[in-house]
């Protein structure tokens, strides 16, 4: 498939949703998903939705720690995202927060109600790196709601919050333990040796029951990510038409209606 190496200053609209070809779809409860290369409140790499309307905001984006440094915001990166992969439920960004680790972070919208990711830590350089990850989310409810907090749910520690009817719950593997920053997150020290390869997977479900949704984020985490992704590109290889052109984006994928 075609990789794209689109930056910020492109003109880009990147929306996340199941696709009809791929999950059967939910009309009535259909969550969308925005990707800003960088935006918001802290500025960062965010992944953000209203969840139709029955919420003010709710934004997912990493942070991470090296030495005295704590980079969010993509302006500050040692290299800037750049989206590499652009499908209508996946997306994918590359970038280096500093020397010494590269990031792939990929999106992936499953269901109506549930939208995952992969982040791949890669360490480039000869010699051995240490950093800090955290994951965040940040809940501006509707309603009789609460903002988004670490919570145990049985052996694991994920995020949830509430709003407008719906119990958002963010479940990530690797056994990660509450952050110490502003926002709610679920952080790790992570070394990587010379050339090293690190990989989590998140998943959140938003669903009326605290429980539900933490069940269907948790099994949702465990699907194999490249049976997944080997679906999407032969669909849309299948059922797609391409157009070259141009303009600084020099093709425009056209499906099916």
């Amino acid at each position: 498939m075609r990789i794209w190496n689109l930056g910020l200053n492109d003109p880009l609209m990147l929306t996340l949703c199941a696709d009809v070809r791929l999950s059967a779809l939910d009309y009535t409860n259909d969550q969308v998903w925005d990707l800003s290369l960088n935006a918001g409140e802290p500025a960062a790499l965010t992944v953000a939705t209203s969840f139709g309307l029955r919420a003010r905001a709710m934004r997912l984006f990493p942070r991470f720690l090296h030495g005295d440094e704590i980079r969010a915001d993509p302006a500050e990166f040692y290299r800037p995202p750049r989206v590499t992969r652009l499908f209508p439920n996946h997306l994918e960004v590359r970038f280096s927060p500093f020397t010494g680790l590269d990031v792939t972070a990929e999106y992936r919208m499953y269901t109506s109600q549930v939208i995952a990711g992969r982040l791949t830590f890669h360490n480039p350089s000869v010699l051995a790196e240490q950093f800090g990850f955290e994951w965040c989310a940040y809940l501006n409810p509707l309603g009789d709601g609460n903002g988004m907090s670490v919570v145990p749910i049985g052996v694991h520690t994920v995020l949830q919050g509430k709003t407008e009817g719906l119990s958002p719950v963010c479940f990530i593997t690797g056994g990660l333990q509450p952050g110490k920053g502003a926002y709610a997150s679920l952080s790790e020290e992570i070394r990587l040796s010379p050339g090293g390869m690190r990989q989590l997977i998140w998943a959140l479900a938003a669903l009326p029951a605290v429980a539900e949704s933490y069940e269907l984020a948790r099994q949702t985490s465990a699907r194999s990510w490249e049976a997944e992704q080997a679906r999407i590109e032969l669909t849309q290889r299948s059922e797609s038409i391409e157009i070259t052109t141009n303009s600084p984006l020099r093709c425009i994928a056209l499906l099916p209606c």
